[in-house]
């Protein structure tokens, strides 16, 4: 048998390109379909620790693949972002912060839940991973949407007192919420507020690549999560697909084509809504019955849902006319939604939930409390800032430093849930205290370099930096745990290789549609 020549083994560079892309299109379906679905071997006692083990194992064994096919490929790449500098200066202002911290014994692992600089400088290979060795394609939507899709099935069995995986111990449920255990669990994501910061990437990656693409597979994902988002009613998800709609009208909805897109998938996203607002079980006696209840608010969904899938079907305009200035009533359209929307809640009669919170704020109002005690939370850590302000206290120390503890009486048990603060439940004010405001500014240019990412991008560059802008806007809400921020530094990283020069990323290699070039 004739033998291959090394040569041809070993100095193939285009071969060994191709196979690291190959590589990475692998680990990055792995983070966005297999990640979320993986619930670990403990359920829910310890699938923190089980989604974080499986986030580093998967991370070092495709660094350490596709380092090996660079070094057989060359080094020699003509890519042109300042997004890899920006994410070099945050990892070495985050080694700066840990080696000069008080408490560098808790910086490496941290002293909270898996924060700390080992975590940190894994997001950061996992960004300039994505950005030098990948090119985003449909596949890798597609594989986010089924994850997405199995998840919230996951979580809908749930719903209806069925744990098809055993994630909850003892026999407890998602209705014992705040009841028997402290907080809100569901799917395989874990806490709610996690499941709600996933959500806030997917639905306008999901959105944006249908109503650019129209990829009809992404409205099954769409229904689901929206059924699912409406069903844990996650405020940080609400005001971050809000803002994505009021930023994305103007700037998506330039033809014909994508108007009636929007229309549809509107439609499916309200028909989600309604199947959640009218979901009302009764669960007495550790007894589930499950009903449907036709409320005015699943009512509402129901006849918008109806209204804008008619109104897709409909001719808007004849192709042969010129088309109306859409970005201009989209404007304007927008400018309606806001007033309108601040005129209600200024004058919201309710005396009690985040409407009636929004109000007192407009009315110059403030109280601790607000938030789920978030305003409190934040106070606090602000106190902190000025006693280390470039360098923060390390990575992962916050719950060295700050001592904030909370107690409720549950009348319906006769006892008491105590809970203690760990986290800023904000990741941008998590990186201002921990490592420094030099961190923080770091990380603020990596997410405008990659948004101009965009700009020279096609469709799909369009849709990831839609879902970008989503997650940003929930994470100054959100806890920034290791349960959902690989996917969203995935999808970071992938934005970032939008921005190449050198290489045409408007049509991925699997695509067999024309791909539409935006310029937002």
């Amino acid at each position: 048998m004739k033998l291959p020549r090394v040569s041809t083994v070993f100095a193939a560079p285009e071969h060994a390109r191709l196979r690291r892309e190959r590589l990475t299109d692998g680990y990055i379906i792995t983070i966005l379909c297999v990640f979320p679905l993986f619930p670990g071997f403990s359920g829910y006692q310890n699938i923190t620790e089980a989604k974080y083990l499986f986030f580093l194992i998967s991370t070092a064994a495709w660094l350490t693949a596709g380092l090996a096919l660079t070094l057989l490929g060359g080094l020699k790449d003509r890519r042109r972002s300042a997004a890899p500098l920006c994410c070099g200066l945050f990892w070495l202002s985050c080694c700066a912060s840990a080696l000069c911290s008080p408490w560098r014994g808790g910086t490496l692992l941290g002293a909270g839940r898996y924060d700390g600089l080992l975590t940190l400088s894994a997001y950061a290979a996992c960004f300039l991973g994505m950005a030098f060795w990948s090119r985003p394609k449909k596949s890798h939507v597609l594989a986010f949407g089924a994850g997405m899709t199995l998840c919230c099935t996951v979580g809908a069995a749930q719903l209806l007192n069925i744990d098809p995986l055993g994630l909850f111990p003892g026999g407890l449920t998602y209705y014992d919420r705040d009841v028997l255990y402290s907080g809100a669990y569901l799917t395989t994501l874990g806490n709610t507020n996690v499941l709600d910061a996933v959500l806030s990437a997917a639905l306008p990656l999901f959105a944006a690549c249908y109503v650019l693409e129209g990829w009809p597979s992404l409205l099954p994902p769409l229904f689901f999560c929206a059924a699912i988002l409406g069903t844990v009613r996650g405020d940080g998800a609400a005001v971050a697909l809000g803002l994505c709609c009021l930023v994305g009208a103007p700037l998506l909805l330039t033809d014909r084509k994508r108007v009636q897109r929007a229309l549809r998938c509107a439609g499916t996203v309200l028909a989600g809504l309604c199947l959640a607002f009218a979901y009302r079980p009764e669960y007495t006696d550790r007894v589930l019955t499950p009903r449907l209840r036709a409320g005015p608010a699943a009512l509402s969904a129901l006849a918008a849902a109806a209204i804008c899938c008619a109104a897709s079907f409909l001719r808007l305009w004849e192709t042969e006319q010129k088309p109306p200035p859409l970005r201009r009533i989209m404007l304007g359209l927008d400018a309606a939604v806001l007033l309108g929307g601040l005129l209600t809640v200024y004058l919201w009669p309710g005396e009690s939930g985040t409407l009636y919170e929004l109000k007192c704020l407009l009315h110059g109002e403030l109280r601790e409390e607000f938030g789920s005690s978030r305003l409190g939370i934040w106070r606090e850590c602000l106190k902190m800032v000025p006693e280390r302000p470039l360098l923060g206290g390390g990575p992962g120390t916050l719950p060295l430093r700050l001592d904030i503890r909370f107690s409720r009486y549950v009348p319906e048990t006769g006892g008491t849930l105590r809970s203690y603060v760990d986290n800023a439940h904000s990741v941008f004010l998590g990186y201002l205290v921990n490592c420094g405001s030099l961190c923080l500014t770091a990380y603020l240019a990596l997410l405008v370099s990659c948004g101009f990412s965009a700009r020279r991008g096609g469709a799909l560059a369009a849709a990831l930096a839609f879902s970008v802008l989503g997650g940003a806007i929930h994470s100054c809400f959100g806890l920034g745990l290791c349960l959902s921020e690989p996917v969203f530094w995935t999808l970071l990283g992938m934005l970032a290789a939008c921005g190449v020069s050198g290489r045409d990323n408007r049509r991925g290699e699997d695509s067999e549609d024309d791909q539409e070039e935006v310029h937002p």
